[in-house]
């Protein structure tokens, strides 16, 4: 089951003597759509027969090693290619030659896709037109056709494969098509050699050169540089359509990174060109014989430096021994990563007591995913530089990634301070850059200017990422469309949280191990004393625990209070587990309580949720709000966020299977087990779209144990938050159930069972030798988490 996960999208990969690009990997059927380097058709193929030739890696992707298991970054990537000539002029140049991918740029200067400038404006190329010339052979006569819709591709590939190219290319092979409208094309034609002759529509010609235009372009970003009123109106973008000489291309230095098999790229010095592929010096030249220049890659070669997360760098590892890291954990943290400590965190470790360590800014120079801990230099107030010479030891659970400052190598940003050195002073130039290093050592940034190619270094906190269209795309966030341009807000990281307000800490011991009793132990147990006090006066007031109840008034802080159909009748088929409470006021509404299935990170925890119907239902599905408490600690499930979006086929908030989508036959007792049973799961780290997939594999059992042993966490806090609720607080949130929330956890003995399990757990971390000891133990309804990593005991106290 390994190889679905290993076997990557784009690798390239060999099967028999035929030479490809891996296309999409079917896991259940364990076979992989190849598309042949030879253009020919594409087809499935077995796993198992396939062998990986090369593997494309750039700067910024996480890669895991094979034999060690390591993860880290690649921070830089070397790629050698074999290139042969698209159109050889004779038998001796058909050799193919050995280059460095540097040397060479892509066949077209202006790609669909591509960032261009123009003015104070970035935009991306959305379409292009081009003017072609054209070679017939025959008598070699050259033309540039008036149109190229008549004309298409003669060079044998297949037009489902991979290689095959919407846009015509120098050296390429074409044939016409509509006779009659063929004809008046050619006739209308520029002749630069010879004249029209009626059998060149019969003829194939060759493409000797292709020139862009014009071109469409979506403006994205402005200079905000220029924009020093802050409150003032951003100036109109350029025209959508545009003349490709007003437009100027923002290269990459990393270019060359992306190349892969098939592609078309020349070389960047003429003069090597020329001899590499015996061209006359005098006469051929790449302006005005571009297709003799064209160069096909035919392999590739990858080597690749990595940072690991312990902060050892490798250098020239081959790229066919990493695999890429597609799904990393929520608190997987890198090197270089921009990191704020969380709000309950303890910053009384601050080199500087007088300035508090929630306000500030640090950089990960280490992490162990094992132990779950992080090691973190913090930089100064102003963010000049990092402070501290010697890193601080925290739990992964103790830090989050900044919301805006999560820079990688290979980065296009917006500079949006004049605060940079060495060549950063031309705003009308430099102010839209690709990160060339995060320097480790100081917290900085260095950066290229795309436009002037000058070398700068900045400050993080002076840029901001640019997102392009696939990134907006799949942005799976509810914010609204913003026109195209990109619209850049300073935050507020000062890390205030209404939530931290709740009395609610997790904070890390001085030693991470020691479960011995201190004050803050004491409290706690006569915080409990408390609860048990109540016992006496939860039984007087509370004989069973009742799963449907009709109460006189909706409580006033239900979600849905100011909407405004009957319910269904819930209360002879509800299962345990779930209570739910209806009200003769608002018959359209009702609240639903769930207790964590056992044998879940979820159990014996509550989960709250409000409902309502709309005007429509059951054609319609109900409207629910999930009352999170996770106190800015992230997502208790894939499904539940922390803003009350419940995210589910059923409900319409997710697409689904039609089986799983709403009709006017579902039910709300459907929609209250399905709650339980398929979103409060055992490894909730499945529910993730697509995550599936890695269901049986070493590497997504893993994460699924790492992401519960984060929910575990968020459920303790949870739990404490419900007892403070139900027993010293008239905070509405419990109305409705306070009294069961009690009768749950002290009657129950809920509160008890999970306070033996959490030391239980904390006992057996400290002992076990390595978490994969306590694995092995796991037995069929076991409590999913036997164990805990050393950042997580830090905090399970």
């Amino acid at each position: 089951m390994e190889q679905n996960i290993l076997l990557d999208e784009h690798d390239v990969i060999r099967i028999g003597e035929r030479i490809g690009l891996a296309g999409p990997v079917n896991s259940s059927a364990q076979t992989v759509r190849m598309f042949p380097l030879d253009g020919k058709r594409p087809f499935d193929a077995q796993i198992r027969e396939c062998r990986i030739q090369d593997r494309k890696l750039g700067v910024g992707d996480l890669v895991r090693r094979f034999d060690k298991g390591l993860a880290g970054c690649v921070t830089a990537a070397n790629i050698s290619i074999t290139v042969t000539p698209v159109y050889p002029i004779n038998p001796s140049t058909l050799i193919s030659h050995k280059l460095d991918a540097a040397q060479c740029s892509f066949i077209h200067s202006f790609e669909e896709g591509m960032l261009v400038s123009h003015g104070n404006w970035v935009g991306e190329i959305t379409t292009i037109k081009d003017k072609i010339g054209l070679l017939f052979p025959s008598s070699n006569a050259i033309c540039i056709p008036s149109t190229t819709r008549f004309i298409f591709p003669d060079d044998g590939i297949h037009e489902d494969s991979s290689f095959a190219l919407a846009r015509l290319h120098p050296g390429q092979p074409v044939r016409f098509n509509l006779l009659n409208a063929t004809v008046d094309a050619l006739k209308d034609a520029t002749w630069l050699a010879g004249e029209f002759r009626r059998q060149f529509v019969n003829e194939q010609a060759i493409v000797i050169g292709v020139k862009a235009i014009s071109a469409t372009v979506d403006w994205r970003v402005f200079n905000s540089l220029k924009n020093t009123n802050l409150e003032s109106t951003i100036p109109q973008p350029p025209p959508e359509k545009m003349k490709i000489s007003d437009l100027n291309p923002l290269t990459s230095q990393f270019e060359d990174t992306s190349f892969q098999i098939g592609d078309l790229v020349f070389l960047k010095d003429e003069a090597t060109a020329k001899q590499l592929l015996s061209l006359n010096d005098e006469t051929e030249k790449m302006e005005t014989h571009p297709y003799l220049f064209a160069l096909k890659i035919m392999a590739t070669n990858t080597t690749v430096d990595v940072r690991w997360q312990d902060g050892v760098v490798s250098e020239n590892i081959a790229s066919t021994d990493l695999y890429p890291v597609l799904y990393p954990d929520d608190h997987d943290f890198w090197p270089t990563d921009y990191v704020l400590l969380n709000q309950s965190s303890d910053i009384n470790e601050l080199t500087n007591p007088n300035v508090a360590l929630k306000d500030r800014v640090g950089m990960v120079i280490s992490a162990d995913p094992r132990a779950r801990t992080v090691h973190v230099r913090w930089f100064d107030a102003d963010m000049n530089c990092l402070e501290s010479e010697h890193p601080i030891e925290y739990s992964a659970y103790e830090v989050q990634l900044h919301a805006t400052m999560q820079h990688r190598i290979g980065d296009r940003v917006v500079l949006t301070k004049s605060s940079c050195s060495d060549g950063g002073d031309n705003e009308d130039e430099n102010w839209f850059a690709e990160i060339l290093n995060v320097q480790i050592s100081d917290g900085l940034l260095r950066v290229r200017f795309l436009e002037s190619g000058s070398i700068a270094i900045c400050a993080p906190n002076s840029v901001f990422t640019y997102q392009n269209r696939d990134d907006d795309n799949h942005d799976d966030g509810d914010s609204e469309d913003e026109g195209g341009l990109e619209v850049f807000k300073k935050i507020d990281n000062s890390g205030e949280n209404d939530d931290a307000k709740s009395g609610v800490s997790w904070e890390t011991d001085s030693d991470g191990f020691v479960l011995e009793e201190d004050e803050d132990d004491s409290k706690a147990m006569e915080d409990i004393k408390t609860f048990a006090d109540l016992e006496t006066s939860i039984e007087q007031r509370l004989l069973e625990w009742e799963n449907f109840k009709t109460v006189d008034l909706v409580p006033s802080n239900h979600k849905f209070i100011s909407t405004g159909h009957v319910y269904s009748l819930l209360s002879k088929n509800l299962p345990q587990g779930i209570l739910v409470r209806a009200y003769d006021d608002r018959i359209d509404l009702i609240r639903v309580l769930i207790v964590g299935p056992e044998s879940t990170p979820y159990e014996g925890c509550l989960f709250l949720f409000d409902v309502s119907l709309p005007p429509d239902f059951p054609t319609v599905p109900p409207l629910v709000h999930f009352h999170s408490h996770t106190f800015g600690m992230g997502r208790i499930n894939p499904n539940l966020y922390e803003d009350g979006k419940v995210c589910l086929s059923l409900l319409g908030t997710w697409s689904g299977k039609s089986t799983e989508t709403w009709s006017s036959k579902a039910t709300l007792l459907q929609l209250v087990i399905s709650l339980q049973s398929l979103v409060l799961t055992r490894s909730p780290y499945f529910n993730e779209p697509g995550f599936e997939q890695q269901a049986g594999s070493s590497e997504g059992e893993a994460n699924s144990r790492l992401y519960n042993e984060r929910v575990y966490l968020i459920v303790l806090a949870c739990v404490e938050r419900w007892l403070l609720l139900s027993g010293f607080s008239e905070d509405e949130d419990c109305d409705g159930f306070r009294n069961e929330v009690l009768y749950h956890f002290l009657r129950m003995e809920w509160l008890r069972k999970i306070l033996e399990r959490a030391r239980t757990i904390a006992t057996r971390s400290v002992l076990a030798e390595d978490d994969s000891d306590a694995i092995m133990e796991y037995k069929p309804g076991d409590f999913p988490i036997l164990c805990v990593s050393v950042g997580c005991l830090k905090l399970l106290k």
